[in-house]
């Protein structure tokens, strides 16, 4: 799936993960698809690999909610529930 982001999107999005930034206890934030493709970020990641840890996260998301369907424990459940609560505030209108 293709997704066009116009000027305003993005400058939302960037007031969002400013937000994120100012209100947390984080150097940076990042905004990835499920591919593991940066969509955008905030802060400053210092000497992090950017591309590579967008890649393994969206992979252990992945691996994650593989296992929780495979083993349906309550904390993998659990688990899957609290990112993807998290995931959705990325996505409400709130920015």
């Amino acid at each position: 799936m293709n997704i066009i982001l116009s000027g305003k999107d993005i400058a939302k999005i960037d007031r969002c993960l400013s937000k994120m930034v100012a209100s947390s206890a984080a150097h940076c934030v990042f905004l990835i698809d499920r591919s593991g493709q940066l969509i955008a970020h905030s802060g400053n990641p210092a000497t992090v690999d950017v591309a590579a840890l967008s890649a393994l996260t969206a992979a252990n998301f992945g691996a994650t909610a593989e296992i929780a369907k495979m083993s349906s424990t309550s904390f993998f459940t659990r688990e899957i529930r609290r990112i993807s609560i998290f995931r959705g505030w990325v996505n409400t209108s709130s920015w």
